[in-house]
């Protein structure tokens, strides 16, 4: 934290994380990001297998997909739906009949049906989807209080650069909460990224070279279907090279989680030069067990929640055609997010499905 921040903190920032921090834990409102991404794919989900359902009431669900929830969910699959949600007999009729009413008035007997089922849902439907979704697992009063208070530092500092903020934004997990990736893991993963990365300079090597280079070293396994792609490339354009340079920035973020590197703030890009030297100090012939070793999960969870409000703030910029904030780069940003969020398994557990969403 740098001078700005302590400044910040001791003209009463403290006492307002700290009265915050403890409002959260007596109304249980700092649920987390994971927590809400759980929420969202069971109540999707569902949706989608109740708007099948009304598709298959007016007759328009495709046979392909009738065939497919068969398969998975039986051909009861429409009675342990009205069983679930208690639909009956009077329910299908009301389907039926406000589909052909849509029919008429629209004059199109090919009308589209998706959005029909779509506003059923909403009419009808989504507030019973909304109390099937199980709730989640309860959170402890350390666990919030740490979460929020980790995400009121890091309000502190962005304001302190001039970054926006939105306070309703969720919190991460805490470090009671929190495994991550075992130290040989982030090894590897930074190994092969930077090799992948360096196929992007052609005077220097290619694709093929790195491929080769990783099967040496005995991480051809580790490579990720998005990297064997690009270095399968025989030319690459001039924007898949930059895709493949960008991926120094999380091997360089993952070096730091080692402890072999600093991280500044996201308006440069990282050193090239200072990536390779600590690769080679991580290295199989050069590592030592006992001197490599990740930072502790607390000052991981800072560095990922400072970077997920910062990046939300340079994609809302974007979005609004506002200058950046702060001149962050984008892509500086995107990588550190995604390799930090690779380091705590948010997102899914390989390289390629984790996500960056703000």
């Amino acid at each position: 934290m740098g001078l700005l921040d302590w400044i910040s903190l001791s003209r009463g920032g403290i006492g307002a994380v700290n009265a915050d921090a403890d409002a959260a834990v007596r109304n249980g409102c700092a649920e987390t990001l994971a927590q809400e991404m759980q929420k969202s794919w069971r109540f999707t989900a569902r949706r989608q297998a109740l708007e099948m359902y009304i598709l298959a009431c007016i007759q328009e669900l495709p046979a392909e997909q009738r065939e497919q929830l068969e398969q998975t969910s039986g051909k009861d699959w429409q009675d342990a739906l009205r069983s679930e949600y208690g639909l009956d007999a009077d329910f299908d009729e009301m389907i039926r009949a406000n589909w052909h009413a849509r029919l008429v008035a629209s004059r199109n007997p090919q009308a589209d049906p998706a959005p029909f089922a779509n506003s059923m849902m909403c009419l009808h439907l989504d507030q019973r989807v909304e109390q099937k979704v199980e709730s989640l697992p309860a959170r402890s009063r350390e666990a919030i209080a740490e979460s929020y208070r980790r995400k009121q530092r890091s309000e502190v500092r962005l304001r302190a650069r001039g970054v926006p903020i939105k306070s309703e934004l969720p919190v991460y997990e805490s470090s009671h909460e929190t495994t991550l990736r075992s130290m040989s893991e982030v090894r590897k993963r930074a190994t092969v990224l930077f090799y992948v990365a360096a196929a992007y300079d052609k005077m220097l090597t290619n694709g093929a070279e790195m491929l080769e280079t990783l099967t040496g070293m005995g991480l051809a396994q580790d490579i990720a279907p998005s990297e064997q792609r690009l270095l399968m490339l025989g030319n690459p354009t001039e924007e898949e090279r930059l895709e493949m340079m960008w991926l120094f920035e999380a091997a360089h973020t993952l070096l730091w989680a080692l402890g072999e590197i600093s991280i500044g703030e996201p308006t440069k890009r990282c050193s090239d030069n200072k990536v390779f030297q600590a690769i080679l100090h991580i290295a199989p012939w050069r590592f030592r067990l006992s001197k490599v070793k990740l930072r502790p999960v607390g000052q991981i969870l800072d560095e990922l929640d400072y970077t997920y409000r910062y990046h939300w703030a340079v994609v809302e910029a974007y979005l609004n055609g506002l200058p950046v904030p702060n001149d962050a780069l984008p892509w500086v940003l995107k990588m550190r997010h995604h390799a930090l969020n690779w380091i705590v398994g948010y997102g899914g557990p390989e390289w390629d499905s984790v996500s960056t969403d703000t």
